[in-house]
């Protein structure tokens, strides 16, 4: 017998639901923007752990000369650095630094005027300073220091004059705010680095007396006052130590040693994804993490053996700078060496991404330039192959639809001429010539079964407007309504939500940066604009979309007399839904954006609707569409 199935009203209720777009603020590429700036690439910086972070301090920029005296937390669990305020001392490099009680603590130091003996502890909870005891001892530069049971030691290091290797020992008790002299070290060392297991520190490599590379290490008996050899570390100079509760790790270029106590044995570990130099380091949870002086961040994970890139490196206008255009595949934007995890909200460096641009997409497969060759990306396998080479001197504009990639480039005669990559067969062929005026530094992406070529530059040098679209089927371009804002060049497209997107740029060569995000619907030829509060920006801005979000960010803010201000941040906008999960109690749902003159396709796999009743009201709540249908 047939079941009465029950009659459903679908609602779109319009006054109830005035969504507007939403912006979300992302994982900057090298950090959050604008809670705080970012660390300065340094060097001879210290820091400490504390509460769950990783701080870093002080330091040196050899490129510019400053010293630093600011104060920057790496939170793990967000990725995300937090600027903290600043040591109240001047700016300095080779400072002593490490965590008792639930505290931070720094010593020393040193700059362009001479040596610092002042010693200041950093309060977490309430982000503040206070002096403690100065240090007692000769002043010095690049000496070593670690923590032991709640108290701090320093020594090692060589006087300003560089005539001096010292090896003393000196004890801060922060119960008492005091020092004390311990045991000196066997021999006089500078730039050494230490590690901490149990009762014990560990002090390994740095230079003797003579400045060379030394290889023997000491372990430092807090019980006993005692010094000890240990086995001779088995890499050259250590460039990072670090330890867990059980071993200690130390680190030469990409090599990882890991030090067994109890065997007094050195073994080799898995190796370090990147170089690292003059890095500190820092446990939190069952990780640990890694600080490099261009600001890098890896994680280790002493348990698996396995190392994880977290963060990008750091920096002002010297850091690392995504450029070229992107492809997206599953969950991962790629970029030059570079990628992000979108689910994630995480940057990667990726060596394997050494490309030299980006081209498009098919069917999960990346395809690139790598030099002088046309390769695709694999990177479920993580593999490239090389395909047949690009009949074009140049890759000006690119784009691919379902089935097909398409380059519009320079010939080796300098003559314009367009072209189709079939991927099934690896095959190029020769389409309509482009009729526009575009000649780089522009626009393209692709929708269904056509392409889009907008602004840039034409051949006298002007920015245009002009926007073109081809059709597969016909092989055929026609000029469309042109981009709204003026003409530009150096903006950011990417294709979102089946329309596509130009946003930003630069007015012309010389003129201003654009502020303008529009979206463009190829069904009705038309333009519209997305509300924002971003900056004005041109040059190297990136745009992608996924999961109907779009993100955007970085590019670059044009300055008097020609200087050019790089932008950090990184964004994602959504605007709205038109998929409703779950129906009401009385069979309604909402949708947004609203108001809205789009379509909307409404799914369900309840088999118990015999009958739908769709009513569709104005803003005011008057109905102005009724249909029923029955199944």
């Amino acid at each position: 017998m047939k079941k009465l199935l029950t009659i459903f009203s679908f609602i779109f209720v319009y006054q109830f639901s005035f969504a507007q777009g939403t912006w979300t603020e992302l994982n900057g590429l090298v950090g959050p923007q604008p809670a705080s700036e970012i660390p300065h690439i340094r060097s001879d910086y210290t820091g400490f752990a504390l509460n769950g972070m990783v701080y870093i301090t002080t330091g040196y920029n050899f490129e510019t000369g400053n010293y630093y005296n600011d104060i920057f937390g790496y939170n793990p669990s967000t990725n995300r650095w937090v600027q903290q305020i600043p040591l109240p001392a001047s700016g300095r490099a080779y400072a002593q630094g490490g965590e008792m009680y639930g505290k931070g603590f720094i010593t020393m130091g040193y700059d362009d005027l001479g040596s610092y003996t002042d010693s200041w502890e950093y309060d977490p909870l309430t982000m503040l300073w206070s002096t403690k005891a100065a240090f007692p001892g000769p002043v010095r530069q690049e000496g070593f220091s670690f923590v032991i049971n709640n108290k701090f030691y320093t020594g090692g290091g060589i006087d300003n004059n560089l005539n001096i290797h010292y090896s003393d020992l000196w004890e801060y008790d922060p119960s008492l705010d005091s020092w004390s002299a311990k045991t000196s070290l066997p021999v006089g060392l500078l730039g050494s680095k230490t590690f901490v297991i149990g009762n014990s520190g560990y002090v390994l490599g740095g230079f003797d007396s003579l400045f060379q590379v030394s290889t023997a290490s000491y372990r430092y008996d807090q019980l006993t006052d005692t010094w000890t050899t240990i086995s001779l570390f088995p890499g050259t100079n250590v460039d990072a130590a670090m330890s867990d509760s059980l071993f200690g790790y130390a680190i030469t270029d990409t090599t990882l040693y890991c030090f067994d106590p109890i065997t007094n044995l050195w073994t080799m570990k898995a190796p370090v994804p990147s170089g690292v130099y003059d890095a500190i380091s820092g446990n939190v949870d069952s990780l640990i993490y890694l600080l490099s002086s261009d600001g890098g961040v890896l994680s280790y994970n002493p348990t698996s053996d396995i190392w994880t890139e977290n963060y990008i490196s750091l920096g002002s206008t010297e850091r690392p700078y995504i450029s070229g255009r992107s492809v997206v595949i599953s969950d991962t934007a790629y970029f030059k060496l570079i990628k992000y995890n979108i689910n994630n909200d995480n940057w990667i460096v990726d060596s394997l991404l050494d490309v030299s641009q980006w081209l498009y997409s098919i069917d999960s497969i990346g395809y690139a330039l790598k030099g002088g060759s046309y390769e695709k990306f694999d990177p479920a396998n993580r593999t490239w192959a090389a395909c047949n080479t690009i009949p074009l001197i140049s890759a000006d504009y690119s784009f691919s639809t379902t089935r097909f990639g398409y380059v519009l480039g320079l010939t080796a005669n300098f003559t314009w001429e367009f072209w189709q990559y079939d991927p099934l067969n690896d095959v190029w062929t020769i389409k309509s010539n482009f009729p526009g005026r575009n000649q780089g530094n522009g626009n393209s992406f692709g929708i269904g079964d056509k392409g889009y070529i907008a602004a840039g530059l034409d051949s006298n040098g002007y920015t245009i407007d002009d926007f073109w679209e081809y059709n597969e089927s016909s092989d055929a371009w026609i000029q469309r309504q042109s981009v709204p804002g003026g003409s530009r060049m150096t903006g950011c497209e990417t294709t979102w939500n089946n329309k596509g997107v130009i946003a930003f740029g630069l007015s012309d060569p010389v003129g201003l940066d654009m502020c303008d995000i529009n979206v463009y619907d190829e069904i009705t030829n038309s333009w519209s604009t997305i509300v924002h509060s971003l900056s004005c920006r041109s040059g190297n801005v990136i745009a992608f979309s996924h999961g109907g979000k779009l993100f955007i960010g970085q590019g670059q803010e044009r300055m008097s007399m020609g200087i050019r201000i790089p932008f950090y941040d990184f964004w994602s906008y959504d605007d709205g839904t038109s998929a409703v999960a779950d129906l009401q109690s009385n069979g309604g749902f909402q949708v947004y954006p609203n108001p809205t003159s789009g379509s909307f396709t409404i799914e369900t796999t309840r088999s118990d609707i015999a009958k739908v009743e769709i009513i569709i009201t104005d803003l005011f709540g008057r109905k102005s569409i009724s249909r029923k249908s029955e199944f």
